[in-house]
């Protein structure tokens, strides 16, 4: 009889023991939303923004997950995939371009925004009332490039004083650049061809394009897509011999010339630590606009040699890397 009763016992201990494990929840893990323009989930900015929060101390799938959706490159596709994230109940929505970032605003107006503002004032363009005190649910920093496009001229011509004729490759997204380059052109005596790639993005008849127009070197505009495509432009340019300069670093790796900006790369890794502060409750009206300011001329000597270039060296011993 004791034995049945303690039979019973441990056998209602068990199932008390089962229900209640039953009834709690395992801790929710809070997902990222990431809206991209052209970048893929395995996008070397979205592997940085990875590296940021392993940094940090998070371990993806434990501590959160990362919900990407991309436009490839159509803007009508940016808006329902905004709010896609919005029904998942993202904690945070990653950006990078201006159409992306808008579409997440007017998708909520709760869940904060943590934007890389490649190339556009965020004051100016409405995202945010100050950098020191953002005021709505958008926070991040800003790259600069459109500043520095004339300078970027200015290297090339320096490097190459016969220069008299360029290429630009670009996109309907990079109009501001191209200004900004056609005025820093005019005063250095050099034509400007531009060269639209969309919507196709067709590297061999860019390249063709430029060769007819005996462009004697490329120019590469900012864009998410011409960024996701700087490796490709960087391998043909080298393989068509014809010096190149832009913004991303993974140009010049690739085989570009030159590329002198700040590596977006290290913005999308600093994002993780407006991610962390969100997530630990910080709210993005309160956590200060950045503006990246670390600019670097990265040369690849071994491509300009291939080519046949000898860089100044003026130009080698302000380089901050050089690739040989």
């Amino acid at each position: 009889m004791k034995r049945a009763i303690a039979s019973l016992i441990g056998a209602l201990s068990v199932l008390v023991w089962t229900l209640i494990a039953l009834g709690q929840q395992a801790p929710r893990v809070p997902a990222i939303g990431w809206l991209a323009m052209s970048a893929g989930p395995n996008d070397p900015a979205v592997q940085a923004f990875r590296s940021g929060m392993s940094d940090i101390g998070y371990v993806e799938g434990r501590d959160y997950r990362l919900e990407h959706r991309r436009a490839d490159n159509h803007l009508e596709r940016l808006a329902p995939l905004a709010e896609e994230l919005v029904r998942l109940d993202v904690a945070v929505i990653l950006t990078a371009t201006p159409h992306a970032t808008r579409a997440a605003m007017q998708a909520t107006r709760t869940i904060p925004i943590v934007t890389v503002a490649h190339d556009h004032d965020p004051v100016a363009s409405g995202l945010i009332q100050s950098f020191s005190h953002p005021g709505g649910n958008v926070t991040g920093l800003t790259i600069r490039n459109t500043q520095l496009a004339g300078k970027r001229l200015e290297l090339l011509k320096e490097a190459i004083p016969s220069l008299t004729r360029v290429a630009a490759f670009r996109d309907s997204f990079g109009s501001a650049e191209l200004d900004a380059l056609n005025l820093a052109a005019a005063s250095l005596g050099i034509q400007v061809q531009p060269i639209d790639l969309s919507p196709a993005y067709d590297l061999r008849r860019a390249f063709k394009a430029a060769k007819d127009q005996r462009a004697e070197a490329i120019v590469v505009l900012g864009s998410a897509a011409l960024y996701v495509r700087s490796r490709p432009i960087g391998a043909m340019a080298l393989s068509n011999k014809v010096p190149t300069i832009g913004a991303y670093r993974d140009l010049v790796e690739a085989g570009g010339f030159m590329s002198y900006s700040t590596d977006i790369k290290d913005g999308f890794y600093r994002t993780a630590y407006f991610v962390d502060r969100l997530l630990k409750g910080a709210k993005a009206s309160d956590l200060p606009f950045e503006q990246t300011a670390d600019v670097k001329l990265l040369i690849n000597a071994k491509a300009a040699q291939a080519i046949g270039i000898t860089v100044p060296q003026s130009i080698l011993l302000r380089a901050d890397e050089v690739v040989r």
